[in-house]
């Protein structure tokens, strides 16, 4: 059996991901005399498509799996307000719905997100999150805390300034440990680079480029700018872990190649271990044996033990 799942995917002008569609095109290979039934890997995959020819006397079927349409939508600070989700049908089968409100500096004092799931719970929950902020005297946002209403702080964040320009973000758990330092690197033009730190390693860059309308575009990149989306959370690190994000809508081998090459080349005495985490959108299964096989060559060579999720 040949696997090829093809993820289109659309993006505004600021970066953010406005729509994204997966299908899997699966070539099955089935002798004449075979009694062969078409198997459906999940009750939610759809077949809308079904090819069949005859190659060297094997009979082959081509299926085109439809499994999902995303739509989202931003608000002018590039906050998302909708999520949108939708089977082959048309129909809706999750949505996601964020209301916020600002203070007179234009920064977030409250979030809520609203979560409707229609399956047969038809499952819907709300969070409310606040922002507590806290300013010098020229007005620039020195402090945030994030917390959800009513309970516990999330995070608080500690902003930096050089120059009247922002320079650096301290990120802290509630048990005010530094978990991510983000820092600002600007050139001759009004473009500038943020290069951020998990734990004290690099995790990730964004890219922001001026726009006409004087907005910014992000552009996030890995640890090496290499060509996919992923970052490193090193707080396990210590103990020969380390976890990574994955923010391709789909995880093929040439994206854990990149990850492998960079951890096996800048960390090959000090992580024994790596955890995959995969974005919601990234279906894992079809790939599966693929990637497995891969593993198994790191572990071999370097005694790499890798782990999804």
């Amino acid at each position: 059996m040949n696997k090829w799942l093809e993820v289109s995917m659309e993006e505004d002008r600021y970066g953010n991901c406005i729509s994204a569609e997966e299908k899997v095109d699966i070539y099955i290979d089935v002798k004449e005399e075979d009694n062969y039934i078409l198997p459906v890997y999940k009750d939610n995959h759809y077949i809308t498509n079904t090819n069949t020819y005859f190659y060297e006397g094997i009979h082959y079927q081509h299926n085109i799996f439809y499994y999902k349409t995303i739509e989202l939508v931003y608000n002018e600070k590039n906050d998302l307000i909708r999520e949108t989700t939708k089977n082959v049908d048309g129909k809706i089968t999750k949505e996601v719905l964020c209301d916020y409100k600002f203070d007179e500096f234009g920064n977030k004092i409250y979030e809520a997100v609203r979560t409707k799931i229609d399956n047969e719970y038809q499952e819907e929950n709300e969070i409310v999150y606040t922002y507590d902020n806290k300013y010098n005297e020229s007005g620039q946002l020195i402090e945030n805390t994030k917390a959800v209403k009513d309970g516990e702080a999330i995070f608080i964040k500690k902003y930096k300034y050089e120059n009247n320009r922002l320079d650096k973000i301290e990120t802290y758990d509630i048990n005010n440990i530094l978990y991510e330092t983000s820092e600002f690197y600007y050139d001759n033009s009004d473009s500038h680079e943020e290069k951020i730190l998990s734990f004290g390693e690099l995790s990730y860059y964004n890219q922001y480029t001026l726009l006409e309308d004087k907005r910014y575009r992000k552009t996030m990149l890995n640890p090496v700018k290499g060509k996919y989306k992923w970052s490193l959370n090193a707080k396990n690190m210590g103990m020969g872990i380390v976890n990574i994000n994955i923010f391709e809508p789909i995880l093929i081998a040439d994206v854990v190649i990149e990850i492998l090459e960079y951890l096996t080349e800048s960390y090959k005495d000090k992580v024994e271990s790596v955890i995959i985490k995969k974005h919601d959108s990234i279906n894992i299964d079809i790939f599966k044996e693929d990637l497995e096989r891969l593993y198994q060559v790191y572990y071999d060579k370097y005694k790499l033990e890798i782990k999804y999720f």
